[in-house]
């Protein structure tokens, strides 16, 4: 019971401090949400309460449970608001009704307004789409200096096999320029890059690729079963298989060695995913090596950009 009073105690404490700079926080009246946030953290507050003391009664049915009553914050349930008496955000003469809202003007929002558009039905529906910014393209977006060159907003390419990308966008006005396959590698203590050849694509480099300090011999003869099976399956094929970590299915289902995992997928996926291999799923694995066998890893001509325009 102690240990419980003293935990509801640090709760409150906590919770009237956050009250107290809910309270001193004027929001801007240009934007007229941020209102909401005050509502939302009591809220989000009492139902960490209600959490704690529920559980407090479920061992101990006697222990009293004061503390919300000493909160400037109201415990009650929110009322149900009807549809039709939801505040509008607009009340003027410029306010319309529209079928589909797409929020966010990125490539996905992009993508979702066009299907929309495209598909059945869509000539009788009337679509809006809402971005926040100057420009469309959320994250796939170039600038433009004045002396002409052309930066992309994060180094990104464009894997030309992409289904979805292949069915929406137009290649042919992308003017897409194609980078060489396979990779240059940075090795610790080694100033020559090394060079990793797609044998299939590069066979004029397999004796390049075969010396390479990049994995052993045995590790490079392990690529070919690894794309004879993406290449052999569908994509859909693919996402039906039974899903590991990467790093299992690296090690574990095709036998690479430590050493080509450190050297090359290791720095290769986590520098498209952003994570740990233990933490990707082996599905997306095959299906990006898929992209990259079969595929060029290109740039549009007027940038990344381009994608989005």
């Amino acid at each position: 019971a102690n240990t419980a009073a003293a935990a509801a105690a640090a709760v409150a404490a906590f919770v009237l401090s956050l009250a107290a700079t809910t309270k001193a926080f004027t929001s801007p009246a240009n934007y007229g949400a941020s209102t909401m946030i005050g509502s939302r953290q009591s809220s989000e507050v009492h139902g960490l309460l209600n959490f704690f003391f529920d559980e407090d009664k479920k061992e101990n049915e006697e222990e009293p449970t004061v503390v919300e009553d000493a909160l400037p914050l109201s415990s009650a349930e929110p009322p149900t608001v009807e549809p039709e008496k939801l505040p509008r955000f607009s009340s003027g003469p410029k306010a319309e009704e529209v079928d589909i809202c797409v929020i966010g003007g990125g490539v996905a929002g992009l993508t979702a307004a066009l299907t929309a558009a495209e598909g059945k039905g869509g000539k009788d529906r009337k679509i809006l789409l809402l971005e926040g910014s100057p420009t469309l393209g959320g994250r796939v977006q170039s600038d433009v200096t004045e002396d002409g060159f052309i930066l992309d907003r994060g180094f990104a390419v464009f894997i030309e096999e992409y289904p979805i990308a292949k069915k929406l966008l137009d290649y042919d006005k992308l003017a897409l320029g194609k980078f060489q396959p396979g990779a240059l590698v940075k090795l610790r203590n080694r100033i020559a890059l090394a060079k990793v050849a797609d044998p299939l694509r590069q066979p004029e480099e397999i004796f390049v690729s075969a010396l390479s300090p990049v994995g052993s011999i045995l590790d490079k003869a392990l690529v070919l079963p690894l794309l004879a099976n993406v290449f052999t399956k569908s994509t859909g094929e693919l996402f039906e298989e039974a899903e590991t970590s990467t790093i299992e299915a690296l090690t574990e289902r095709w036998g690479f060695g430590e050493d080509i995992i450190e050297k090359f997928f290791k720095p290769f996926l986590e520098g498209i995913y952003l994570a740990p291999l233990e933490e990707q799923s082996s599905r997306m694995f095959s299906f990006v090596f898929k992209m990259f066998s079969e595929g060029a890893a290109t740039l549009p001509t007027g940038g990344i950009g381009a994608v989005s325009q």
